[in-house]
């Protein structure tokens, strides 16, 4: 019997959800494996930025508003919230570096790349809360 002919049940649901799957070629294990790949790359970003690192020169100019005087509290939390994703924190950097290697890797974006994120995201919080004990 055909999932076709299943008419709407919840198990039809299933089956042509798994066809559409397939036929975008992300099979799970894949769709891990590129979790598990961009989890690890956002925190070797994170750590390249680390100060006494290879880019933390980089990061200590463009944090260097933040630390200093110049900006108001507004400003500095604006700016606060332009370098969390891009290098200060593990699991906000999901969603920039997510979008960058979702692309990289299937070359498309769709509606899977939300729980791409959301799955990066919480690695990323899972590994580095580990790596802090």
């Amino acid at each position: 019997m055909e999932w076709r002919n299943l008419g709407n049940t919840w198990i039809s649901r299933i089956a042509r959800f798994c066809t559409f799957w397939n036929k975008r070629k992300k099979t799970f294990m894949e769709f891990l494996t590129n979790i598990i790949l961009t989890s690890l790359l956002c925190l070797g970003v994170y750590k390249a930025f680390d100060e006494g690192m290879v880019f933390g020169g980089v990061a200590k100019w463009i944090r260097g508003p933040i630390t200093s005087n110049i900006l108001s509290n507004k400003e500095r939390k604006l700016w606060m919230y332009f370098t969390k994703p891009l290098f200060d924190c593990p699991p906000c950097m999901a969603s920039f570096w997510g979008l960058f290697a979702f692309h990289a890797f299937y070359g498309l974006f769709d509606w899977s790349v939300i729980p791409f994120i959301f799955c990066v995201s919480g690695l990323n919080w899972l590994l580095s809360s580990i790596a802090e004990r």
